[in-house]
């Protein structure tokens, strides 16, 4: 992640932006963020251009999910902060 912070590798800017400059939870987020997007290239051995093609593999496809797409799907919100209350999960908030 902090690698990915540094040199922004096409890709992840891709899937997420930019880095965030002016807000420092924003920059923690994307710098999260790119590490998963990161780890899971890594683990399952795909190429950048591959990022957004879901696998069929169903335990690839569940990593998939976690990391990209839910990335992805975050990037595109207009407000990309997430509730972490520990009675709701996981979630966007409004």
């Amino acid at each position: 992640g902090v690698a990915a912070t540094i040199t922004q590798p096409a890709h992840v800017v891709d899937l997420i932006g930019h880095v965030p400059t002016n807000n420092p939870d924003a920059l923690t987020f994307w710098t999260n963020t790119a590490a998963r997007i990161e780890a899971y290239r890594e683990e399952w051995g795909v190429a950048p251009k591959q990022l957004r093609e879901r696998p069929h593999d169903t335990c690839q496809g569940s990593a998939w999910d976690q990391a990209i797409h839910t990335a992805v799907m975050i990037a595109r919100s207009p407000d990309r902060t997430l509730d972490r209350g520990l009675d709701t999960g996981l979630e966007l908030s409004s």
